[in-house]
């Protein structure tokens, strides 16, 4: 069997449908796992469903220790290191040695089995400063990762001290603080193991950091994709030269956009997000309508 193709996520969204349904569409022979909740488990397209509860232990053991030093909401930061741990528990309960891990907000459009053969070596594979795309090549390398989260939230005054000053710093350049980000960025520069960075071209294509920054590529508010045989490609900002993507990354508001880059048509979808698109400009005229009646009642 394949490595299988994991998302950890709470709630049903359109997005976790597309996200799971794209990563289908690429590698129909690989097992699509969500680990979930009770709203996300009879997905179209999730070949299996574990409910993340019944993989918590360790990560109920670090949610004990940590310190929110974010100006996201609390448990939406701290759920984005508990994920870790849950996939950590799962992979070992099921003796899963290699996996692949995307946010539901990553649209996939390579074979993946294909691009995991040049990260062979690496005992992790992950974007520069982030994990909404990452290839597990070995476990006891997402183990370790999970033992450095730990570390950095022990009750120990000079790690609690760099905390709150390196986030005090983050807030001063109106970052957002302490992340699972800032592990990953850790982690790599502390490790001894070999860790892949999926930013970088593997085999004449990358894994976008996000659509809506440049990353080296030339931008128009977003990347500018073109499109050959299914493949989008972004346009190297120096040399002109089209780089294939293995996947982009549709962060924060850029999510409503994953429909019209899905491979396929969705109906169902489509229609959601035609809906939408109408929404907005109904709703503003409808709501003049309203304040010109009202000026005339008056």
């Amino acid at each position: 069997m394949k490595r299988p193709i994991v998302f950890v996520h709470r709630g049903r969204g359109e997005h976790l449908h597309l996200a799971t349904r794209q990563a289908k569409l690429h590698n129909p022979d690989s097992p699509i796992v969500l680990l979930g909740d009770h709203a996300n488990r009879s997905l179209r397209f999730v070949d299996q469903h574990y409910c993340t509860s019944d993989y918590f232990d360790a990560a109920a053991r670090f949610a004990a220790h940590y310190v929110h030093h974010s100006r996201n909401r609390v448990d939406w930061e701290r759920f984005c290191f508990e994920r870790w741990f849950i996939l950590n528990e799962w992979m070992d309960k099921q003796d899963c040695q290699s996996a692949w891990t995307f946010d539901s907000d990553v649209l996939v459009y390579s074979d993946l089995n294909d691009v995991a053969d040049h990260f062979a070596g690496d005992a992790l594979a992950y974007c520069s400063c982030s994990g909404h795309a990452m290839l597990v090549a070995k476990r006891s390398g997402l183990d370790a990762f999970c033992r450095f989260c730990e570390s950095m939230y022990e009750p120990n005054a000079e790690k609690q001290q760099r905390l709150a000053e390196y986030a005090e710093s983050q807030f001063e350049l109106n970052d957002q603080g302490v992340s699972d980000m800032t592990a990953l960025v850790w982690f790599r520069e502390a490790s001894a193991l070999p860790i892949g960075n999926l930013s970088s071209p593997v085999g004449g294509r990358f894994f976008d950091d996000n659509l809506c920054l440049s990353q080296g590529y030339k931008v128009s508010g977003r990347k500018r994709i073109r499109w050959r045989d299914g493949v989008p490609y972004a346009t190297d900002a120096a040399t002109g030269d089209l780089v294939g993507m293995h996947a982009i990354h549709f962060q924060g508001n850029a999510k409503k956009l994953m429909p019209a880059y899905s491979s396929q048509p969705d109906l169902a979808v489509l229609g959601s997000y035609l809906r939408r698109k109408l929404h907005s400009p109904i709703h503003r005229i409808r709501r003049k309508f309203e304040k010109v009646r009202a000026s005339q009642a008056a």
